[in-house]
């Protein structure tokens, strides 16, 4: 009985021992499953470790074509940041993109490069209402060094399409040239006609630094970091800009303007850009003054209108036939959405240039859309 009792067990406890077998075989293989899950997802891991190292590999290459800027006048000094772009065999000269804001007024400028060392620049010229400048410097005996370990980054030849979303890499010198060629990372969140703005880290001291795609080619020149002043009250409402930090808001003149800016630096030194030398006021239908303008306005079911309510004495539009209370419909056969739409043409042509405005007006009782050729003086 006692023996067939044990054999009873024995086999009792045989089950038992096949059924945990199973049971951890089960848990086992949900756990190989769950791994297996998990090593799947790891598996995508090497994109996000490429895209590291693509970051870690284009600092390392346009880096040295970045530089720091330090300026003085008198008593005053400041810095800023640079791209070096072009470097000329002939002249031994190479050829620096910053800020306009950043040499404004500076009677002294060096170009900066890390660990104490300096060379003297020269400011070739400046597209004020662009922010633009262009510094070249050559290279003396003492630091004819340095050429070997510059690397240029170029920016003619090659038209590098700007997405929001697309990780930005914004090198400079924030807070001073102590903090020399710092990298900040972001991505653009927004493409306007002439900027992009992105969430990437930008502070005093970055002005004129470059931004910077993966594929290491330049999109941009660091101009500015959004500074704003919330009031109080229920609701809250913006007012004037002032020293009130605004986080993952920086902005960068586009490519493209600063192409357009560095040609007629090179060429004129000081580049003027044209003024039609007049007061637009934005009517919003919606929301403001419209019915005072209610009669020279189209019935066009626009919410938003343009009108010219006033010109400087010499004004180049007035001479060239625009009124007041003309409504400014297109101007280069571009439709008008924003004043800035103005602006952005304006910044980008020369004074000998034509613009054409297409214009709505109310002339003896008639209505009327007529182009008018302005010619700048």
């Amino acid at each position: 009985m006692k023996k067939k009792l044990l054999g009873i067990l024995f086999g009792f406890g045989l089950v038992l021992s096949l059924a945990s077998c199973s049971m951890i075989k089960d848990m086992v293989g949900d756990n190989n499953n769950q791994n297996n899950q998990n090593v799947s997802k790891v598996e995508k891991e090497p994109e996000y470790t490429q895209i590291q190292s693509s970051i870690t590999e284009v600092y390392d290459k346009v880096s040295k074509g970045c530089v720091g800027i330090a300026v003085s006048s008198g008593s005053t000094t400041g810095t800023g940041s640079g791209v070096i772009y072009k470097y000329d065999e002939s002249k031994k000269l190479y050829y620096v993109v910053t800020n306009h804001h950043v040499i404004k007024d500076s009677t002294n400028c060096s170009v900066y490069f890390g660990n104490a060392k300096y060379v003297a620049g020269k400011v070739l010229g400046y597209d004020e209402k662009n922010d633009i400048a262009v510094i070249t410097f050559q290279l003396d005996l003492l630091n004819n060094g340095l050429k070997d370990s510059i690397t240029i980054n170029e920016i003619f030849g090659y038209d590098e399409k700007v997405s929001v979303g697309q990780t930005v890499l914004t090198i400079g010198c924030p807070l001073g040239l102590s903090n020399y060629n710092v990298l900040t990372t972001g991505v653009v969140s927004t493409v306007e006609a002439n900027k992009i703005s992105t969430d990437s880290s930008i502070n005093p001291g970055n002005s004129g630094g470059g931004a910077f795609n993966l594929a290491g080619r330049l999109i941009g020149i660091v101009e500015e970091k959004e500074v704003w002043k919330f009031s109080g009250g229920n609701k809250g409402s913006y007012i004037t800009p002032n020293d009130t930090p605004v986080e993952g808001r920086g902005y960068c003149i586009s490519l493209e303007v600063v192409r357009n800016c560095i040609t007629n630096i090179e060429k004129n030194k000081v580049v003027s850009r044209p003024v039609f030398g007049m007061t637009v006021t934005t009517v919003n239908t919606v929301v403001n003054n419209a019915p005072s303008f209610n009669d020279i306005l189209p019935d066009t079911g626009n919410d938003v209108y343009f009108v010219v309510t006033d010109f400087d004495t010499l004004s180049s539009a007035k001479l060239s036939g625009v009124n007041q209370n003309d409504v400014i419909l297109k101007i280069n056969e571009k439709e008008i959405k924003s004043t800035t739409d103005i602006s952005d043409v304006l910044n980008t042509i020369t004074k000998s240039e034509v613009v054409s405005l297409t214009v709505y007006r109310i002339e003896l009782g008639t209505k009327k859309t007529k182009e008018i050729f302005v010619h700048f003086i």
